[in-house]
């Protein structure tokens, strides 16, 4: 699982930050100081492949862009609570 956590301090830079976000290969992409409009970011993290969703963080400075479903990432009341992920499974393949 791939996390990008970038500071934008109030700037505007919606396609650099998913050109980033979509050569990494991120799944979870945290923006702190974010003022462009989310949606523009959306717009631009999915002009290839629908695949990130916006996760309302209810903080009006960080937002969250994930590729998992929105529904795993609650709104929290303090901004400095981090969504709780479930667990990946880990399989383990033994080879004789």
């Amino acid at each position: 699982m791939t996390f990008l956590f970038w500071n934008l301090n109030r700037g505007g830079l919606p396609r650099s930050v998913a050109r980033l976000a979509l050569d990494e290969n991120v799944d979870v992409l945290i923006l702190a100081e974010c003022t462009m409009r989310w949606s523009e970011l959306l717009w631009e993290l999915n002009a290839e492949s629908p695949d990130y969703h916006f996760a309302d963080g209810n903080c009006g400075h960080i937002v969250f862009f994930t590729r998992f479903h929105p529904s795993l990432f609650p709104p929290r009341i303090e901004s400095h609570d981090a969504p709780q992920l479930p667990q990946p499974k880990i399989s383990l393949l033994s080879v004789e």
